[in-house]
């Protein structure tokens, strides 16, 4: 064998060895908390229905810290070549960058795939509040601007967005206590400490309601949870009729994914989002699982929509990134 030909089969063998390489590298599915919680829990009863569906080694990967932003930005700085994707809450992809300074994305630089499940959110009481309707509390907010006060879990999140979306539709003015975490705003409501909060109707949350220990003054949903039955909605007093948040998750890409690519993995979670697996799991913890994908079409629209509302109540109050 000679010189040239040698060389010429060795860049054969390096070339096949590279592509086998990188034909075998494994999906990345980013969650942006660290391994434990319930987003991670999700992606692991996520991961066997995709590894099917593609095809392919799925490796769940945890980037935790800073609002989520470090795993949102992990993901963005991959490639869009279909093998980096990310599970996601509402807050991560659309609130990180309204509250954090340091955050240099902007919802617009991802895609939603499908959402997954949501949680329900109902307005709650500490156990000895004396109202039970909301249109009483309304009422009474209205007669005495700055009485009653609500905790959430800190300054720019979702909870704290609801509670002023709310202030704006009743014409009503309460007072904000922000906590480090949802552990401490539930144990001062529990302490009897504060009055009111906004919560998800999931895990020992939902626990606390059905046992009386807090007071659920209604849900934020069109109709009663499946955890609570014949619990009254919000929505049908006549001001909080459009008054619709959730905690939801979903599959995020980078927007410039090419379509063909949105579409393979588009399937592959449909095909995971319905296995009875996923389906246990989500109810189990207190979710509302989708029975099957949303289109790519009305994903990206319920994102849009969610992005839009967000933004314009954190616009309304002033919201600054710290």
């Amino acid at each position: 064998m000679n010189h040239k030909t040698w060389l010429s089969g060795l860049a054969l063998i390096l070339t096949t060895t590279v592509g086998s390489l990188a034909a075998a590298a494994p999906l990345s599915l980013i969650v942006p908390f660290p391994p434990g919680g319930p987003a991670d829990a999700s992606a692991r009863m996520l991961q066997p229905g995709l590894s099917e569906t593609l095809q392919d080694v799925v490796v769940v990967e945890n980037y935790g810290g800073a609002g989520g932003s470090i795993g949102t930005a992990r993901m963005l700085a991959q490639p869009a070549d279909g093998q980096t994707t990310l599970l996601a809450t509402v807050a991560e992809p659309i609130l990180a960058p309204l509250v954090l300074q340091g955050v240099k994305y902007d919802p617009s630089d991802l895609r939603l795939i499908s959402p997954l499940s949501h949680s329900e959110l109902a307005l709650v009481a500490r156990a000895d509040f004396p109202i039970d309707t909301i249109e009483a509390l309304v009422e009474a907010a209205r007669g005495e601007p700055g009485t009653f006060t609500y905790a959430t879990p800190g300054n720019g999140s979702l909870f704290h967005l609801v509670g002023e979306h709310f202030e704006m539709l009743t014409d009503t003015e309460l007072v904000h206590v922000p906590y480090r975490g949802f552990a401490p705003a539930i144990n001062d409501l529990l302490g009897r400490q504060v009055d009111l909060s906004f919560v998800p109707l999931a895990g020992n949350v939902l626990d606390l309601a059905k046992s009386g220990k807090i007071k659920v003054i209604g849900t934020l949903g069109k109709s009663a949870p499946p955890g609570l039955p014949g619990t009254p909605t919000l929505r049908t007093f006549e001001p909080l009729a459009d008054f619709g948040h959730t905690v939801w998750t979903g599959i995020f890409v980078r927007q410039d994914m090419p379509a063909e690519l949105q579409q393979r993995l588009h399937r592959a979670v449909d095909v995971a989002i319905r296995t009875a697996k996923f389906q246990d799991f989500i109810r189990e913890t207190g979710g509302i699982p989708l029975p099957q994908a949303d289109s790519l079409e009305d994903s990206q629209a319920f994102y849009e929509a969610e992005t839009g509302k967000l933004q314009d109540i954190a616009r309304r109050i002033g919201l600054q990134p710290e």
